[in-house]
């Protein structure tokens, strides 16, 4: 066992290896002093708080590189396509999953928003801004289409196909005549 420890190389040795007496230029004396006197006060030597200030720096400038790069992807995914100057626009649901992306709508003179549910269009458009005339079916609740809505003349709401009454209700009033 003794033979075992005598072939391990001391742990301090191996740390001396790995440090280097290193000379830095342009440190203000009053920095300095101030370093020695955290390393006095701490019971360290000045290369250990250098090192530690060091281990700090880079671990802080790595984090924030990684936040920085988290926020450009958010960035790019939260930002939208922009569709615009166009005089008569019909757009669906199939436009909204071929573009792939959020749409900001603007400077529009007609648009007519068919075929998509009132998830698909909040999910797939921003924001409407400057449309003259704005048509969209009833499979959108008018409240979304108000919301995403700046600076519309004329909102009119179209029924969709889909949802076409399939029998007429006929009643009498109260005189006896009838009414639809």
């Amino acid at each position: 066992m003794a033979d075992e420890n005598e072939n391990k190389p001391d742990e301090n040795e191996t740390l001396n290896e790995e440090k280097k007496n290193i000379s830095i230029k342009g440190v203000s004396r009053n920095l300095y002093n101030r370093v020695m006197n955290i390393a006095r006060d701490s019971g360290k030597t000045l290369g250990e708080i250098t090192d530690d200030a060091y281990s700090s720096l880079v671990s802080t400038v790595d984090g924030a590189i990684n936040v920085s790069k988290a926020f450009v992807e958010g960035a790019k995914k939260g930002s939208s396509k922009i569709i615009e100057n166009i005089k008569n626009l019909e757009l669906t649901r199939k436009d909204l999953s071929d573009i792939g992306q959020r749409v900001t709508i603007r400077n529009v003179d007609h648009l007519m928003l068919k075929d998509m549910s009132d998830l698909e269009f909040n999910s797939g458009i921003n924001l409407i801004i400057h449309v003259n005339e704005l048509e969209y079916e009833d499979t959108i609740k008018k409240s979304s289409i108000l919301l995403k809505s700046k600076f519309v003349d004329h909102i009119n709401l179209i029924k969709s196909k889909s949802q076409l009454p399939t029998t007429e209700v006929v009643g009498l009033s109260r005189e006896g005549q009838r009414k639809s």
